[in-house]
């Protein structure tokens, strides 16, 4: 069984003829009738339909706020997907990532992310333009914009000592980082053949593929 988090989840195997699916399992934090929750789904049965059988569990998070209601959506949970015995399970948004996946399944004895194996598929399907804002993802596509955590880090030192000379947190304005890396992937973009503007090559960090 294998466990992914969401938001980027790519395949590592060849899916079986229609007469042998895989089985998907999709735990959402939230319920059904959730508006983004429900376009994530939609999502998801546009790429998986034909390809796996998909079951869902939703935990509900939302309405059931009370620290028993979340204890007792978590045994569901991990009780669902021992039932189950998916080939792969899809968690969707931080709940469904802290309660059930990383106490009962980090770490554990389970097939993990292989980077090289990810590059690879990265590379064979190298056919649209890919961008993501995630630096670990530069490998798998073809420009990076990303945030620089230590930017985060220098503004919230900035508004401490701001406080503890007086300023009111109220008058703090909310702010948007302002700095960041880019990275462009040449081997993805020449098998793509897709050429960026020179001047953003330039500025950006090559990556180099292993």
């Amino acid at each position: 069984m294998k466990i992914y988090t969401f938001l980027l989840l790519i395949p590592l195997t060849c899916f079986a003829q229609t007469h042998d699916l895989k089985n998907c399992l999709y735990v959402s934090s939230y319920h059904a009738g959730y508006e983004w929750n429900d376009g994530i789904e939609r999502g998801l049965h546009s790429i998986l339909d034909g390809k796996c059988h998909l079951s869902k569990f939703y935990m509900d998070i939302k309405r059931r706020k009370m620290l028993p209601q979340i204890q007792q959506a978590v045994l569901e949970a991990k009780a669902f997907i021992t039932n189950k015995n998916p080939d792969i399970v899809i968690a969707c948004d931080d709940n469904a990532v802290k309660y059930p996946v990383e106490p009962y399944y980090k770490d554990a004895d389970l097939p993990g992310w292989d980077n090289q194996r990810a590059a690879d598929y990265a590379l064979i399907h190298a056919n649209t333009f890919t961008v993501t804002n995630y630096q670990w993802m530069n490998r798998y596509a073809m420009l990076a914009v990303t945030k620089i955590a230590d930017e985060q880090g220098e503004w919230a030192g900035k508004v401490a000592l701001a406080i503890l000379e007086g300023e009111q947190p109220i008058n703090i304005p909310i702010v948007v980082n302002r700095r960041k890396l880019i990275y462009t992937n040449p081997a993805l973009l020449d098998k793509a053949k897709i050429k960026l503007p020179p001047s953003l090559i330039h500025q950006s960090k090559i990556v180099v593929s292993e």
